[in-house]
């Protein structure tokens, strides 16, 4: 008589996890230490990876025109160029993903002017490594994210304690303030034009709006102004 045979218990059943999908993330900073020390950073999350870098806005095109992605970083100052003049014009040409601004500055009325051009985040640089997970992160699910230093002075500005008056720079358009932060730093009207790709004598006519609309007499004045606003040192 033959042994019976031994069945065999089926195998219990695991439900399979679909792969983690990523998110690619722009990265555009003038400063090669800055964009290794964020790629690190981001790159450390299962759920994120940097697409591309970019030094300035040109190469920031580059990258646009070889893929698509999800958010961008992009530093506030690029050189000779403006990072809220690039966000500006990515959303001119209808791109909508999340962009996170980077910026030296902690000044309220450039966070009005990321926000104004469209980003859905901004974080001062010196507050940025530890925050810059938890920013990309909020932004990509749809949300805002302002770091605690700048969200006080926002939330003031909407409850009304701070009038636009109180800051002579939310006088000034983009530009403006591009070329007066340029001056603060001694840059004389032909550097400053060839770094903005214009004329010195565009360069003169903005000082020269720069200058009525602040109520300043003349250049002396304005270079202490520009020092002042910026918290530099006296160029004189």
């Amino acid at each position: 008589m033959n042994p019976p045979k031994t069945v065999k218990k089926p195998k219990p059943w695991k439900e399979s996890k679909p792969p983690l999908s990523t998110s690619k993330i722009l990265i555009v900073d003038d400063h090669p230490i800055v964009r290794e020390g964020l790629r690190r950073r981001i790159e450390s999350q299962p759920d994120l990876e940097v697409g591309c870098e970019a030094g300035d806005a040109a190469e920031a095109w580059g990258c646009l025109e070889k893929a698509v992605f999800d958010a961008a970083v992009i530093d506030i100052s690029l050189g000779g160029s403006s990072g809220i003049d690039l966000l500006k014009q990515i959303r001119a040409r209808g791109l909508t993903f999340p962009v996170l601004i980077l910026s030296v500055h902690d000044d309220a009325t450039y966070l009005d002017r990321a926000l104004a051009a469209g980003a859905q985040g901004y974080i001062v640089k010196h507050e940025a490594p530890p925050l810059i997970i938890a920013a990309l992160h909020r932004i990509l699910a749809g949300g805002m994210y302002i770091c605690d230093s700048m969200a006080t002075k926002f939330f003031s500005r909407l409850d009304g304690r701070k009038k636009k008056a109180d800051n002579p720079l939310s006088l000034l358009s983009d530009r403006e303030i591009e070329i007066l932060e340029a001056v603060s730093r001694g840059k004389t009207s032909r550097e400053i034009a060839a770094g903005l790709f214009l004329s010195p004598s565009t360069i003169d006519t903005y000082k020269s709006r720069i200058k009525t609309k602040l109520g300043l007499k003349n250049s002396l004045e304005l270079i202490v102004f520009a020092t002042k606003a910026f918290n530099l040192p006296n160029l004189l």
